[in-house]
């Protein structure tokens, strides 16, 4: 496969690289959060404000979540971020990001990643 950064890609190609990656890290987040003990559901419009919806089986405590892609987030690494949009902060929704395997969320402030290590979101 091409580099994203082929300059042979036309910019149609280069959007359906990407939202195809980007569909597979949702997948692979899913896939962590079920080994993790969720429930797991996925939206399957990709224009919603949830990508995820994730119950914990322990507790029932449902998390909204909004996948966000690793690229945005790896420049972004121990600094603060503004990710979620202002609707979707007050309808309670959480953006995760998988990176290296590993599961990032934004706080409750939409400006810190933190690694999510449980039930903590």
């Amino acid at each position: 496969m091409k580099s994203l950064n082929s300059p042979s890609l036309s910019p149609k190609c280069k959007k359906t690289l990407c939202n195809r990656k980007g569909s597979l890290n949702e997948l692979k987040l899913c896939c962590l959060l079920v080994e993790r003990g969720y429930e797991v559901f996925r939206n399957i419009n990709p224009d919603g404000p949830i990508d995820i919806i994730a119950v914990c089986k322990k507790t029932m405590t449902t998390h909204y979540i909004d996948s966000k892609a690793p690229s945005f987030y790896r420049s972004k690494l121990n600094n603060t971020v503004n990710i979620l949009t202002k609707e979707q902060q007050q309808k309670g929704i959480k953006a995760m990001i998988l990176y290296e395997e590993n599961i990032y969320y934004v706080d409750k402030d939409n400006y810190n990643l933190k690694k999510f290590l449980g039930e903590e979101i």
